[in-house]
Formats: C-alpha cells, sequence, structure tokens
C-alpha cells in the first residue's frame, strides 16, 4: 500500500471571490439575454464570441441602426442580402429577419462549420464555403488569427505555410442570376474588399444595393480607399455611424466615451462623410445616390 498519500493539493484563491461574483452576474445576464436573442455557437476566448455572451448580439447598437434605416425605406422584404465575410453568422441571422433570403459566405473552413450549424436554425439563411473575390474558381488559403476569428483573411496559396485550408474563389456577378435582386451586400473581409466589389459590379450597377462595409486604417489613404473610390465611381455617397458621447478616438477617449454610455442615455446618427480619417472604421454605409 502507498504511504503519506496526499489527498489535497494548495489552490490558488485570490481571485475567487471576483472569479464566484463574475460567474454569477454572467449567469443572470445570460437568462435575461435568451429570451430576446437566440441561441448560437460560438468559439471561446474570441472577439465576437465575448460580445455575443455579454451583449446577445455582437455590434447590436450598429446593427439597430441599420435595421431602422431598413425600415424607413423599406429595403428587404422579398430582396436578397448577401454577407460576405459572414463569420459564425452573428450578421446574417440578424438580416435574416428583414429579408426573404440571405447569403451568407465565409471563406474560412473552421469558422463555415459553425455559420452552417447556426445559420441551420432559420430557413432562410443559405451559407457557402467560398472566397469572393473578382476572379473565379482561384485557390487561395487563410491565415487565422486564432484570438479574433473575424480577422483571418485570405491571402495566396503560395504563402500558406501549413499547407492546409485551401478554399476557391467565386465572383458575386457569377453566383446571382438577372432574375434575383440584391438591396443589400455587407463585407468584412479583412483588406479583401475591393476584389470583392470588382467581381459584383454588375449587381452594383443593376441593383444599386446598400453596401455595408468595414475599412481599417491601413486602408485609408487620403481620406479615401481604394474600395470607397470604386463606389463612388459608381454613384455611392458615404455615411459613418456616430455615436453620441463621442469623446474622440484615443484609447483614453474611447474608454471615457464608453464609460458615459455605460451610465448615460446615448443615440446613434448616420453622418454624411466625404474624407475619410485614417482609423478603423466598424461600419461604413455606401447608398447610391438615386436612393437618397
Amino acid at each position: 500500500m502507498t504511504k503519506n498519500l496526499k489527498l489535497s493539493v494548495k489552490m490558488k484563491t485570490p481571485g475567487y471571490i471576483f472569479d464566484f461574483l463574475l460567474e454569477r452576474v454572467n449567469s443572470a445576464r445570460a437568462s435575461n439575454l435568451s429570451n430576446s436573442y437566440p441561441q448560437v455557437a460560438i468559439f471561446s476566448h474570441d472577439h465576437i464570441g465575448l460580445s455575443i455572451n455579454q451583449y446577445g448580439l455582437y455590434e447590436k447598437d450598429l446593427l439597430d441602426l441599420v435595421m431602422n434605416i431598413l425600415n424607413a425605406n423599406g429595403i428587404g422584404t422579398r430582396d436578397i442580402c448577401i454577407d460576405i465575410g459572414a463569420n459564425i453568422g452573428n450578421h446574417s441571422l440578424f438580416f435574416s429577419q428583414y429579408f426573404s433570403s440571405v447569403w451568407a459566405f465565409e471563406a474560412n473552413p473552421r469558422t463555415y462549420k459553425l455559420l452552417k450549424f447556426n445559420a441551420d436554425n432559420v430557413g432562410n439563411c443559405k451559407t457557402y464555403c467560398y472566397a469572393i473575390s473578382n476572379v473565379s474558381d482561384l485557390n487561395v488559403s487563410i491565415k487565422q488569427d486564432n484570438c479574433n476569428i473575424g480577422g483571418s483573411r485570405v491571402i495566396p496559396l503560395d504563402l500558406n505555410q501549413n499547407g492546409n485550408n485551401e478554399i476557391i474563389t467565386k465572383r458575386l456577378d457569377d453566383l446571382v442570376s438577372a432574375d434575383e435582386h440584391v438591396s443589400l451586400i455587407k463585407l468584412d473581409v479583412e483588406g479583401f474588399e475591393l476584389k470583392c466589389l470588382q467581381g459584383a459590379l454588375d449587381i452594383i450597377r443593376t441593383n444599386k444595393p446598400l453596401v455595408l462595409l468595414e475599412q481599417s486604417s491601413a486602408d485609408i489613404r487620403e481620406g479615401s480607399s481604394s474600395s470607397l473610390d470604386l463606389l463612388k465611381s459608381e454613384g455611392y455617397q458615404f455615411f459613418v455611424p456616430n455615436r453620441s458621447l463621442n469623446l474622440g478616438y484615443t484609447r483614453f477617449a474611447r474608454f471615457t466615451s464608453m464609460c458615459l454610455r455605460s451610465i448615460l442615455p446615448y443615440s446613434m446618427s448616420l453622418k454624411p462623410t466625404v474624407i475619410f480619417a485614417q482609423r478603423h472604421y466598424h461600419m461604413i454605409l455606401g447608398i447610391h445616390g438615386d436612393n437618397l
């Protein structure tokens, strides 16, 4: 028989009380959110997943603003919404409430599995594991950011050091038939926006959809970007969501603004924008001049 068998270990306890309280708060929040938002599968420790756990919906205030725009302008109902860079389906599931059909494209095969799983909960969301580009049937790969899956990006196949995640590109114009009407295109493709738009010019010129796109500070040069310049040449004007109680875009100003908005009511509006400062834009709305 083994002698002096140790049946206890020392535990690190400094954060125990905090962890216990945080667990109780999260449990109460989850109970409240479950009454208003669908349950979706997420990646643990991921930026979008953490936000969904906390608020029920990622970028909730931006999407609520878009919803108001859709309702005010009668966009949706019988039309198609295309979500390029759909990730796990946060935006796709939201838009499925307002469009007859949502086409969700996610190039990352690992992320696509969660997107398809989540989209199976609604009947009008189609999913595709393609990288939307300006050329069809080109082999490319994915560079993944494990702490921010949404920050993964398409790269040429010869830059893929792992030898896996080979995917196929498709032009959007090759997938949408002439009798199908697209009212909204959302783009979140980490610097691949221009190629997506170049492959969708027929749709843009025929349907003149509302375009939602993200732009990083690296995309902005001399007050614009290549993607914005292309849309501008097609007759689009741009609007940036603006939160009240916004004190600026430095880290301190953003933190202070967030604290103020957590205790005071705030509003959202759309600010017409011609010259873009070199910063990150979570969402830029492009509206064709004919629809203004």
